[in-house]
């Protein structure tokens, strides 16, 4: 409801959130379902990525910016493990984010 409600305040049309799984009377969950789901998205990814590849008409571009992003998501990850390794400064970012949490 509260997705609806700021979906309505910001002018946004209104979604409503499907359940992954259903929770049946005695608390056993559908499995069945769950997996059939995942595999439907698997498969529609798939089928989404392959379409959009076959509509790029710049495939190296593509490719070349993929690969940079991937390398830029691996160099940022090096530079936070390093900083989190210094002790203040894990510290300090640690009191940050218990900080932000509490205000």
């Amino acid at each position: 409801q509260l997705t609806v409600l700021f979906g309505a305040c910001a002018g946004l049309p209104a979604r409503r959130a499907l359940p992954v799984c259903q929770a049946y009377k005695n608390d056993q969950v559908d499995t069945e379902g769950v997996n059939r789901k995942f595999n439907d998205a698997v498969s529609n990814t798939g089928a989404y990525l392959q379409t959009k590849w076959e509509e790029t008409e710049d495939k190296p571009a593509a490719v070349i910016i993929t690969a940079g992003a991937i390398l830029l998501l691996v160099t940022l990850s090096s530079v936070v493990d390093a900083v989190d390794k210094i002790p203040i400064f894990s510290d300090l970012i640690e009191l940050v984010g218990v900080a932000v949490t509490a205000w």
